[in-house]
């Protein structure tokens, strides 16, 4: 965590997500993908993923129980 502590102290990056497609199941379970980009300006640093996430409906709120990116050239 050392190394990764300027990344969130100094919020120099820059997180976009497009939502492509959702599915959700009454209020148990989700699934959605999303277009994302991930961008460290200062660096020059661009990624571009397809993300899938999936939810489970916990009482009063959606929890995210699996987060999986493709990344994309």
């Amino acid at each position: 965590m050392t190394a990764l502590r300027p990344h969130f102290v100094n919020r120099n990056a820059v997180w976009s997500w497009t939502e492509l497609y959702r599915v959700v199941d009454g209020c148990k379970s989700a699934f959605i993908l999303y277009d994302t980009n991930y961008d460290i300006p200062s660096i020059g640093f661009h990624q571009h993923a397809l993300t899938g996430v999936t939810y489970t409906h916990n009482g009063n709120r959606w929890l995210a129980i699996a987060d999986q990116g493709t990344l994309l050239k």
